[in-house]
């Protein structure tokens, strides 16, 4: 196993530092008019974070939401009309929202001494689901929730205290999450929170699981021992064939690994389930790359002197959209290119930190 990791390591770091770059060709964006990016940002006039909209080319920029919002990723029904997002004032209670993107204001849903985190939409934008922190002095927990998409009906699903990032399959029947409890891993139970089991490496504690728009894949990321990088594993959704698909070098910046991290462990799905779009270390840099679900052809699709990261893909799959970081400036930016890595374009124009950038399409 070592030889086969320090093989890989050597291959990948080669593929994140040569090669053809794709972003160095120019083509029409040829952008759907409809299409749409959300995401939150903070500026030196507001406190916190604030939920934005515009259209993917940068037009129609305007700010969905007057509340000073969590820094957390966002939640978009399906339907990709309402947002969720929660809050936390200084007393520690946090309040979940739901806003409709076509008018109406926000409408509070729950409100609690924890903290509301990575919630999502079942497929039919009927339940929430949810991770719910509880901060006490020396005592944090979290567990996960689900709800009525009317605030209604509140459920508690897991009880070990230590139950994070959790997601539906695409069939609503199932819900996958991270547990660094007893016996850490991957988790899946159904939608009741009934027969949770483990799949992935015995012991082993995983950043994220991410599912393949089918549903019958599992991209799983975690950080090695040691500050030596991060792995990126493919597995089928009942735990069977995993593989290693990705090793990517630790950061050459050490300051900056908690950064690195956070990037290199956001793998994206293509919406066709053949190919994964992730964040790499380059040196003291960042890139994006886009890998087949089998580990083949691993393409670098950009080369600056910024940090790029959080790729995510269209819902036609022809364009991803990310970050893209000035480490100077600090002042990251949304760009958005062609999937194959040509006509790369900043298209985001508002002052201040970006952060997760979300596609709304058809």
């Amino acid at each position: 196993m070592r030889c086969t990791l320090v093989i890989l390591f050597f291959l990948v770091a080669v593929a994140c530092r040569k090669g053809k770059v794709e972003n160095e060709i120019q083509e029409p964006l040829d952008l759907n008019a409809t299409d749409e990016i959300a995401f939150i940002a903070k500026n030196g006039t507001t406190e916190g974070f604030q939920l934005f909209l515009m259209k993917t080319d940068g037009s129609g920029l305007h700010a969905l939401s007057g509340d000073t919002i969590a820094n957390e990723p966002l939640a978009v029904s399906h339907d990709g009309n309402k947002f969720l997002y929660s809050t936390l004032d200084k007393s520690r209670t946090s309040r979940l929202y739901v806003i409709d993107k076509r008018g109406g204001g926000a409408v509070l849903l729950a409100s609690d001494t924890g903290f509301y985190s990575n919630m999502s939409w079942s497929p039919d934008d009927r339940t929430i689901l949810f991770q719910k922190w509880m901060m006490g002095l020396g005592n944090t927990s979290s567990n996960v929730f689900v709800m009525d998409s009317d605030g209604r009906n509140e459920k508690q699903l897991t009880t070990d205290g230590r139950s994070t990032y959790p997601h539906w399959f695409p069939d609503g029947r199932k819900i996958i999450y991270n547990a660094v409890n007893n016996n850490p891993g991957i988790y899946i139970m159904g939608a009741d929170g009934s027969n949770a089991w483990r799949l992935g490496l015995a012991g082993t504690v995983y950043a994220n699981a991410i599912l393949s728009p089918a549903g019958d894949k599992i991209a799983l990321s975690f950080v090695s021992a040691g500050n030596q990088g991060s792995l990126l594993y493919v597995t089928n959704a009942d735990g069977t064939g995993m593989k290693e698909v990705v090793v990517a070098p630790p950061p050459a910046v050490p300051s900056a690994s908690a950064y690195y991290r956070v990037i290199e462990l956001s793998p994206a799905w293509s919406p066709d389930g053949t190919k994964i779009a992730y964040a790499c270390t380059v040196g003291d840099n960042s890139e994006i790359f886009v890998v087949n679900s089998d580990g083949t052809e691993n393409k670098r699709l950009t080369k600056t002197s910024k940090l790029e990261s959080n790729p995510v893909w269209s819902k036609d799959g022809r364009h991803i959209i990310y970050l893209a970081n000035d480490p100077k400036a600090y002042n990251p930016a949304i760009y958005i290119m062609r999937a194959n890595g040509h006509s790369p374009t900043q298209v985001s124009t508002t002052d201040g930190f970006i952060m997760y950038p979300t596609y709304i399409g058809q």
